[in-house]
């Protein structure tokens, strides 16, 4: 039994203390080893989970011993909530076969949480308990009981009923006695009979744990939806707060929220399910303080199955108790797994996890096939099939898909350690996107975050851009310190490395504006950085056809050259005919110029003014409307920075240069950046302006915007 690291890819004979579940996968090499009694299939890699212990137990037939048990933190396990959403998106793509027919249906998936108006309104066994509500208290404030006769000393003032022997009892204890008569005696005490109402009977039982079987259906069913809520919430401020939004940010976030979902309508939808919930938790809250609930012990236990009693067959409150009981235990059973079903559940839910991340890392490349979101304006090749490519276990990196657009070609692959890596033609290292399905947000201390946060960059591969993405929620997060989450949701360069932790989830509407914000800081920052591009040439230029270059490129040597800007036409035109003119030249001159025609004819055929032009084109693609700036010049700046502007949506971009550290750095300002509305708040970016900025912007006090650099801050 081996542990492999997904991020560093190191194989382990035991798996390291305090480690991450979504950090690893296990293989075996035998067939006689068990994880949480369940067989592991030989040479297969699957993710370690955790039982319904939150245990981890390792299990060795042949030595019929124990071979470990390890202690898994419960924020580490992902709620039931989560983890149904994030299995959807495993099925989608297990029956995901890409190629030119069924990729827009891929594409149009939606990243939120799935099946979202029927999860709003209420189920079935909350609509039971409606209509049943008051059989249920009926039951709960009248219940029926056992009678029990009881024989018990009592005084006379308070005797009802006495007792077969109190004569001859009280004529042998004295101590009973009032007083004496001459031939009698008056008592003072009498034995009784008491009735006794026992409340303890099987039907109460089962009322009594059903209450508690409710409370946790409802608690449940109240998280689940107060997720969706908050998802309302800043979908319904988005539409809203027109002001304090960048436009385009806008317009995708409500064009993929409306696609799935109308969420006004929702909302009041959603608020009236809420209400009824919240009533019924509060009604039977009320319940427990009744005496039929106080009587029942806590450590009663109730089969699923419940026996089918006269009581239960016959009376008009209980025969209710036992529907509800019924409609109850169809959910529970549910929720109920076996070790098998557990170990099928998180295999489902890891790689749903890589389902959902495939999603968005496709949906920024292709955008969603609306105006309003088109991506990076690249289009997929059909030439892959994902679900062939999924089983090729043993090539290190797995092609998935290639797509093209007018920054080139990028390739996605998905290696052996099940983690996704970006390769462009544009771009010397190559992006890894490290799903890890673990909620880091769940943990209460700061400091523990940060070590895990310490741990897991410091195992990252320096050869590429690494980007982690994490489960989390909202709420958690705005519970950490500002200088935590200023590091969570944020990219960090260091040494020309890009490193960030992204959290995505189903719930979460900016989501796929992360994703797209990393994927863009990649390609488009890393591009920015590079400028000046060098153009490498196999041969030599004569000064004379370099001079009509000279504003274009600067030189380093004859053969290699920075471009600055691209070449004007007329320059081009100048260009050629002064070319042709040379090469009529020396092709008069016969046998003494053949070398140097051949070397003119190399240039005419390599088209060089093209070869120029083509190096500095991605420069001038606006990295927001992705509208290519044919006829725009780059102005250059100072330091070898630059600076771009579109003439259709009004950005601008490029690189700055920064005083304090003397390093370069991207930038892409939005039209409209200056708006006094827009908020600026870096905890804050990512749901104003999303995927269209690069540097982080902020506001002097005089009301001009700066850049602050990625560098040194």
């Amino acid at each position: 039994m081996k542990f492999i690291n997904r991020i560093t890819g190191q194989i382990f004979d035991q798996l390291p203390e305090n480690s991450l579940l979504g950090e690893w996968l296990i293989t075996n090499k035998s067939d006689n080893v068990k994880v949480n009694n369940v067989s592991i299939p030989s040479n297969l890699p699957f993710y370690l989970w955790a039982d319904n212990s939150n245990n981890i137990h390792f299990f060795s037939d042949s030595k019929t011993q124990d071979l470990s048990n390890i202690k898994i933190p419960k924020w580490q396990i992902a709620n039931d909530i989560l983890r149904e959403s994030i299995a959807y998106f495993y099925h989608q793509s297990n029956n995901l076969n890409i190629n030119e027919d069924n990729w827009e249906n891929w594409l149009n998936l939606s990243p939120l949480v799935p099946e979202i108006n029927a999860k709003i309104h209420l189920q079935v066994l909350e609509i039971d308990l409606q209509k049943q509500w008051g059989h249920l208290e009926n039951v709960c404030r009248r219940p029926r009981t056992y009678l029990k006769m009881e024989t018990e000393k009592l005084a006379i003032s308070r005797a009802k009923k006495i007792a077969n022997g109190a004569i001859e009892h009280l004529a042998s204890h004295s101590e009973d006695w009032y007083r004496r008569n001459f031939n009698s005696v008056k008592p003072n005490k009498l034995l009784c009979l008491v009735r006794e109402d026992l409340l303890n009977i099987y039907e109460n039982q089962v009322t009594a744990k059903l209450i508690d079987n409710l409370l946790e259906y409802i608690s449940h069913r109240i998280t689940e939806l107060t997720l969706i809520k908050n998802e309302l919430d800043e979908a319904m401020d988005f539409s809203h707060e027109i002001y304090k939004i960048y436009r385009r940010n806008r317009n995708r976030i409500s064009s993929l929220w409306g696609k799935q979902f109308d969420a006004e309508i929702g909302f009041l939808e959603l608020e009236e399910t809420l209400k009824e919930l919240n009533d019924k938790k509060r009604k039977l809250l009320g319940l427990i303080t009744t005496d039929l609930y106080k009587a029942i012990p806590k450590q009663t236990y109730v089969p699923m199955t419940l026996k089918r009693t006269n009581i239960f067959v016959n009376d008009q409150h209980y025969k209710y108790v036992d529907l509800l009981w019924r409609n109850w235990s169809k959910w529970k059973t549910r929720q109920i797994k076996n070790p098998q079903q557990v170990f099928e559940e998180y295999q489902q839910f890891f790689q749903g996890f890589e389902a959902f991340s495939l999603l968005l890392i496709c949906k920024t490349l292709c955008g969603n096939n609306e105006n309003n979101d088109q991506g990076l304006n690249f289009s997929p090749i059909f030439e892959q099939d994902l679900n062939c490519n999924k089983q090729e276990k043993n090539n290190q990196n797995n092609l998935l898909l290639s797509f093209n657009g007018f920054l080139g070609k990028i390739d996605l692959y998905l290696s052996k350690n099940r983690t996704f890596y970006l390769h462009s033609d544009l771009i010397n290292q190559g992006l890894c996107l490290i799903p890890l399905g673990i909620n880091l947000t769940g943990i209460k201390d700061e400091k523990e975050i940060n070590n895990i946060l310490d741990k897991l960059f410091a195992q990252v591969d320096n050869s590429c851009h690494n980007i982690i993405l994490y489960l989390g929620t909202k709420e958690e997060q705005n519970l950490l310190s500002k200088n935590l989450q200023n590091r969570l949701n944020n990219i960090f360069i260091k040494d020309h490395n890009l490193t960030g932790i992204f959290t995505i989830n189903p719930f979460e509407i900016l989501s796929l504006e992360r994703v797209a914000y990393a994927i863009k800081w990649w390609l488009y920052g890393n591009l920015y950085l590079s400028y000046p591009p060098v153009l490498n040439l196999p041969f030599k230029i004569t000064d004379n056809l370099l001079t009509y270059f000279r504003d274009s490129l600067k030189i380093k040597n004859n053969q290699e050259f920075n471009i600055t800007i691209s070449i004007s036409n007329q320059n081009i035109n100048d260009f050629n005919r002064e070319l042709t003119k040379e090469i009529n030249r020396v092709e008069s001159m016969g046998r003494l110029g053949r070398s140097q025609l051949a070397e003119l004819r190399n240039i005419q055929n390599n088209d060089l003014p093209n070869q120029i032009n083509k190096v500095i084109q991605p420069f001038k693609i606006c990295p927001v409307c992705n509208y290519q700036e044919d006829l725009k010049h780059i102005e250059k700046l100072n330091n070898h920075s630059f600076q771009c502007s579109c003439s259709q949506c009004g950005s601008s971009w490029g690189t700055k240069h920064c005083g304090n550290c003397g390093k370069n750095f991207p930038f892409i300002a939005v039209q409209g950046i200056e708006n006094k509305e827009l908020n600026y708040n870096p905890l804050n970016l990512d749901r104003v302006f999303g995927r269209d900025i690069l540097a982080i912007p902020t506001r002097k006090d005089d009301g001009n915007i700066e850049f602050i650099c990625c560098f040194c801050k």
